[in-house]
């Protein structure tokens, strides 16, 4: 019965405690709940009115219409040819999509500052500031106050553009597809001056257009058909457009004739002959011919045409899918190289080594053929011959045995025909070899100068130094009757140089190098040259069996 009476009133207390916690409870989450409301509107309000928010809400209302304005504020006063749309649709960082970022070096809480991008290029900024009323809670609100465009993002804004348009006389010149008035013409039916060739007697009207932002779309109705343009330096010229014309590249050295008249070289264009260049000639750089382009007016482009070098015909090679050709040399036009050496030789042309692919096979060298009688190894009078066909330049020619470079012993030219001969590497000879070799070049001076006094000795001492009935021995008495009436004169020999000493199946081949003043009465002359010997030896002595002199006087 005791412990009945005690838990009643504590179950009481227990019951109204549950009652408060709860009221309490709900107190709470009412003030939380409005605490929450508040600051979510703070947040809202404050994250709205940041200068972010105004930079991308202005970028929302920049319509094309304010968009073209901006641009024509910056852009200054247009012609009458171009507007702000144009200049848009026209320029790819201004007609793509637009967005905003901090522009850092200038942005203050005070000031925010905001670059305008476009298709990643800095095209201009925008400047904010705050507005006089503010915004719930106290906080700044912020407004564009300022924007603008960069002018070296806006064609024509820091210097326009100014056209001379040279088209036919009396047709009708469209800019940008808008006629332009006889007002812009300051030349009417004038004579061509560009640098297309054109009939003769083809006049021009001539265009000034000035204060553009862009190079424009430039046609002109001709007979009812529309041809663009072509826009380069500051010029326009409807005579170099491709449709109308075509190019033509000749070889400097070339003389051309178009409808009878050589065009001036101020008409061309300089170029390379790549197309026209051997494997041996590529690396001649100024040595070569220039390659000439000219742009010829009209459709046709062989009439009235003609291009020539050393007399003779080019032959036109046309480029496929252009409207161009190329006059390259004929094989009648170029040189061509003989060459016979020593079969252990390595022959160059312009420093360029000659390939086998060139090699005809052996023959016996051209210029001692009169002397194989005299050999007493037939094998050594022959060589290996290579035969270089199609050079543009007068060929050096050169060659080497071992690596050591050996002397041109004969070289011939008959027009754009050379033949060269390299008869083997100097040889260590006797010493009497070069004293017979420069003995006889000076009974040769002295027999040429002194002729009228004492011939019959002069003539005998320089004999005496020869092979009797050689190819030299018999050149010498033909040139006697020569000089049996030439007056006494005085010679002097500054050099006499005897080198290049080749061993040659029992003969000598050499050369002396001479510079001697010959002087008769008060006339004086200086000969300078080679005389190249060909020399046999005959009981110890070495006689003179050919010979040839090559003077550059």
């Amino acid at each position: 019965m005791k412990e009945n009476k005690i838990r009643k009133p504590k179950e009481k207390r227990i019951k109204g405690f549950t009652g408060a916690a709860l009221i309490y409870a709900a107190s709470l989450v009412i003030v939380f709940a409005v605490l929450i409301g508040i600051l979510c509107a703070f947040l809202y309000t404050y994250e709205n009115n940041l200068p972010l928010k105004a930079a991308e809400k202005f970028l929302l209302s920049l319509n094309n219409e304010k968009y073209f304005s901006l641009v024509e504020s910056t852009a200054g006063e247009l012609c009458e040819f171009e507007n702000a749309e144009l200049l848009v649709e026209k320029t790819e960082h201004l007609s793509g999509k637009t967005k905003v970022a901090k522009l850092a070096k200038e942005y203050t809480s005070a000031r925010p500052v905001y670059r305008l991008i476009c298709d990643d290029k800095d095209i201009g900024k925008i400047i904010l500031s705050p507005r006089e009323k503010k915004a719930a809670f106290g906080i700044t609100a912020f407004e564009v106050s300022e924007a603008m465009l960069y002018p070296e993002s806006v064609p024509g804004a820091i210097e326009k553009i100014s056209l001379s348009i040279c088209v036919p006389a009396d047709a009708t010149l469209l800019v940008n597809g808008k006629e332009a008035g006889e007002e812009y013409i300051t030349r009417k039916k004038v004579k061509y001056s560009g640098k297309t060739i054109v009939p003769e007697g083809r006049k021009c009207d001539i265009y000034e257009i000035d204060g553009l932002c862009l190079v424009p779309e430039l046609a002109v109705g001709d007979y009812c058909e529309y041809i663009y343009l072509t826009v380069a330096n500051g010029k326009a010229d409807w005579f170099s457009e491709d449709i109308k014309s075509f190019v033509m590249t000749v070889p400097s050295n070339a003389e051309v004739l178009i409808g009878g008249v050589s065009p001036s070289p101020s008409l061309a264009i300089e170029g390379e002959l790549s197309e026209a260049l051997s494997e041996f000639e590529s690396g001649l750089g100024e040595k070569l011919p220039k390659a000439l382009s000219y742009r010829v007016f009209g459709e046709c482009r062989h009439e009235g045409i003609s291009v020539t070098a050393n007399g003779k015909k080019l032959v036109e090679k046309e480029l496929e899918g252009k409207r161009e050709s190329v006059y390259l040399y004929s094989a009648d036009c170029l040189y061509n190289a003989k060459i016979t050496a020593p079969e252990n030789a390595e022959i160059y042309i312009n420093g360029v080594s000659v390939s086998e692919k060139y090699l005809t096979g052996k023959s016996e060298y051209e210029d001692l053929s009169a002397l194989k009688k005299y050999s007493n190894d037939e094998n050594a009078m022959t060589g290996v011959t290579y035969n270089v066909h199609g050079l543009i330049c007068e060929p050096e020619i050169s060659a080497k045995i071992d690596g050591k470079e050996i002397p041109l012993c004969s070289i011939k030219k008959n027009d754009l025909d050379i033949s060269a001969e390299f008869y083997g590497a100097e040889s260590e000879l006797a010493k009497n070899a070069e004293n017979a070799a420069e003995e006889f070049t000076k009974a040769y001076f002295h027999y040429v100068a002194n002729g009228a006094v004492g011939i019959e000795e002069n003539y005998g001492a320089l004999i005496s130094k020869m092979k009797a009935q050689s190819p030299a021995f018999k050149q010498i008495q033909r040139s006697k009757s020569s000089f049996e009436f030439v007056n006494q004169g005085v010679y002097r020999i500054d050099l006499l140089e005897p080198k290049n000493f080749i061993s040659i199946g029992g003969l000598i081949y050499c050369e002396v190098d001479y510079s001697v003043h010959l002087r008769f009465y008060r006339n004086e002359k200086l000969y300078e040259g080679t005389l190249s010997l060909v020399l046999i030896k005959e009981n110890d002595t070495y006689l003179v069996c050919d010979m040839v002199i090559d003077s550059e006087s």
